[in-house]
């Protein structure tokens, strides 16, 4: 089990992306599937294209910033399930949901084949 846990931290996907209204910048989502506690397959689920949040005018004017951490459940298709607000800020919160749910994954892989999995995506917000 720590083997797999280690794999997964090896594994571990890091994306910067970058949000281009007015001046405002997510500086980056990285998820640890390990997080989640139970660890059930050999290859962690992995992003397919960009997770890019529109940054709230509220937040943007009141220069709300910080990190929005999710759970989501990525089911064996690719498509997100579920998704829990872990640390919330909330003014945040809608936009990191809205984000993660506009993305696909490759699925988790278990004995090569696909199986449902939940991840932890953090998706930090930053104004520049």
């Amino acid at each position: 089990m720590r083997k797999i846990v280690l794999l997964s931290w090896m594994l571990l996907l890091l994306l910067v992306c970058s949000c281009s209204s007015n001046q405002a910048e997510r500086s980056g989502s990285m998820f640890d599937p390990s997080v989640t506690g139970q660890v059930n397959y050999d290859q962690p689920p992995q992003i397919m294209g960009v997770i890019s949040p529109d940054y709230p005018m509220i937040a943007r004017k009141h220069r709300v910033q910080g990190v929005v951490v999710l759970e989501v459940k990525v089911y064996k298709s690719g498509e997100v399930g579920n998704i829990k607000v872990k640390k919330s800020i909330p003014p945040l919160d809608q936009a990191a949901i809205n984000a993660v749910e506009g993305v696909r994954f490759k699925p988790a892989l278990q004995n090569g084949k696909a199986v449902d999995a939940s991840v932890v995506i953090p998706i930090e917000f930053r104004l520049n």
